[in-house]
C-alpha cells in the first residue's frame, strides 16, 4: 500500500512540475508500468526530449497510452519534435499505432500534422504503412490533400501511396479520395498538383459517382470549375442515371447549376430511384421540390432551348 501511494505521488510530481527535483527522480522511485508510462506521456506533451529518453532507460513503456490512445510517438509527432520522434522510433515505438478514437488516426497521419517531412521520413523508413486506414477510412494522403500539405503529398506517393484511393467514409457513408477531400476544402493549389501528378477525374466512389457529381451537391464553385476547365465529364451518370445537374438542382446550388449548364451538361437527363426504378424524373422535377425559383428557371431556360436544338425525328421534312 506504502509503496502504491509513493508511485502515485511521484507521477503527480512529474505532471505538476516540469523542471523539479522530484520530477528528475521519478523514474528511480516509480515502481510500475503505467505511471513510468505516464511519466513519458507527459514527458513528450512537454516536449523534454531529456526527462524522456531517463524514462525509457528505466523502463518506461515507449508505448504508452492515454485515454485516446495516444502514445508518446503520437505526441510528439504532432509537435514536430524531432529529436523525441527519432529516439522513440529507436527504442521500437510503433508507428503503424492506431488511436482508440471514433476516428481512429493512425499514427502516421499525425506525422503528417505535425508538417515536418524528416519525420515524415523516419516513420516511413521504420516501417510505416502508407496507406493504413484510420477506424473512419482517413489515410494519411487523403489528410494531406485535406489539409494542401503537398510536399507530404508528394513524399507519400513516392513512398506508393494511391493517389485515387476512396476510402474516407462521411456521415452518410459515401466515401472520398485525396481529389474529393482537396476540393471540399478548397485545397487548390492542392488540386492542381494532383491533376498534375494524373489523378483520375473519372474515378467513382462507393455510390457509383464521380468526383464532380459529388463536389456538384455542396457550396464549392471555384474546385467545380477546375474540375470542369480541365475536362471532367461533365455529362457522367450514377447507377440510377443521376447527373451532376440534379444533384446541384436538388440541392439548391444555384452557381453550380449555372457552370453545369454553361458546360453543356444534358438539362433533360433523368434519374431513378431505387425504390421506384419506373418513376423518372429530371433536374427541372427536383428543382420544384428544393423550392429554388432561380434554379428552377435556369433549368427550365436551358431545357427549352434543348428542345429548340434537338434534331428532328428520323424520316421528317426539314
Amino acid at each position: 500500500m506504502k509503496a502504491a501511494l509513493l508511485a502515485c505521488l511521484c507521477l503527480s510530481a512529474v505532471i505538476a512540475t516540469s523542471h523539479g527535483a522530484l520530477s528528475r527522480t521519478a523514474p528511480d522511485r516509480a515502481s510500475d508500468s503505467k505511471s513510468r508510462g505516464d511519466a513519458l506521456l507527459a514527458a513528450t506533451q512537454r516536449g523534454e526530449t531529456t526527462f524522456a529518453k531517463r524514462l525509457l532507460q528505466h523502463g518506461a513503456p515507449v508505448d504508452a497510452e492515454d485515454e485516446k490512445g495516444w502514445t508518446p510517438l503520437i505526441y510528439a509527432a504532432k509537435a514536430g519534435n524531432e529529436e523525441l520522434v527519432h529516439m522513440l522510433i529507436a527504442k521500437g515505438a510503433d508507428v503503424n499505432h492506431r488511436t482508440s478514437t471514433e476516428i481512429g488516426s493512425t499514427a502516421l497521419i499525425f506525422a503528417v500534422e505535425g508538417s515536418s517531412m524528416k519525420i515524415l521520413r523516419d516513420f516511413l523508413d521504420h516501417g510505416a504503412v502508407v496507406d493504413a486506414p484510420g477506424r473512419n477510412g482517413m489515410t494519411p494522403f487523403i489528410y494531406a490533400a485535406a489539409h494542401g500539405r503537398i510536399e507530404a503529398a508528394k513524399l507519400l506517393l513516392a513512398r506508393g501511396a494511391d493517389i485515387n484511393h476512396f476510402s474516407l467514409i462521411d456521415d452518410a457513408g459515401t466515401t472520398w479520395n485525396a481529389l474529393m477531400a482537396a476540393a471540399n476544402y478548397e485545397q487548390m493549389p492542392m488540386m492542381r498538383f494532383l491533376y498534375a501528378q494524373g489523378v483520375n477525374l473519372e474515378a467513382k466512389n462507393n455510390k457509383g459517382d464521380t468526383v464532380l457529381m459529388e463536389l456538384s451537391k455542396r457550396p464549392h464553385s471555384l474546385p467545380l470549375k477546375f474540375l470542369l476547365d480541365h475536362g471532367a465529364n461533365v455529362n457522367a451518370r450514377g447507377p440510377r442515371g443521376h447527373t451532376a445537374l440534379i444533384y446541384a438542382a436538388y440541392n439548391g446550388m444555384v452557381e453550380n447549376v449555372r457552370l453545369l449548364l454553361a458546360a453543356g451538361i444534358d438539362p433533360l437527363a433523368t434519374a431513378t430511384d431505387e425504390e421506384s426504378p419506373n418513376d423518372h424524373y429530371s433536374a427541372e422535377d427536383v428543382a420544384e421540390e428544393s423550392r429554388s425559383p432561380e434554379v428552377l428557371a435556369l433549368i427550365r431556360t436551358a431545357q427549352a432551348r434543348a428542345h429548340e436544338i434537338a434534331p428532328p425525328p428520323p424520316g421528317t421534312r426539314n
